[in-house]
């Protein structure tokens, strides 16, 4: 970007035109500085950018370490209740199999005995119903 040229009406040795000349020359300069300044901005701008992207992909792999730890001990939290259920549904189980046990030696004598009654009474029955015919 630069000025129109000057007009050949301008003498070279007139003030006006060393101004003229001055501006466009602070004009070069500044448009060439301004560029230097841009194209530095836009580096910058691009370096922040990666950087931010990066601090974000660190923040995002610690939140996913966090959430696999935090999963894992809840998993852990979940298998060691299991097991604790599991163990007290096991010991409430042998308890009830030893009771079941202690009782099935009762439960045998009281076969036993209920069978030989059932014989006594079925003996005493056939002696009655055939007394009468045997006594005389």
């Amino acid at each position: 970007m630069s000025l129109r040229p000057v007009p050949s009406k301008i003498d070279p040795d007139d003030p006006l035109y060393a101004v003229v000349q001055a501006v466009e020359r602070l004009q070069t300069q500044s448009v060439a500085e301004l560029g230097g300044l841009v194209r530095k901005l836009s580096a910058d701008i691009a370096a922040t950018a990666v950087t931010a992207e990066k601090a974000a992909q660190v923040k995002a792999e610690l939140v996913v370490t966090q959430a696999g730890e935090w999963a894992a001990k809840q998993i852990r939290q979940a298998g060691e209740d299991a097991v604790k259920a599991i163990a007290e549904q096991r010991d409430e189980l042998i308890e009830l199999k030893q009771h079941v046990e202690s009782h099935k030696h009762a439960v045998t004598l009281l076969t036993i005995c209920l069978f030989t009654a059932v014989i006594a009474v079925l003996g005493v029955e056939v002696g009655l119903l055939w007394y009468p015919y045997g006594a005389g």
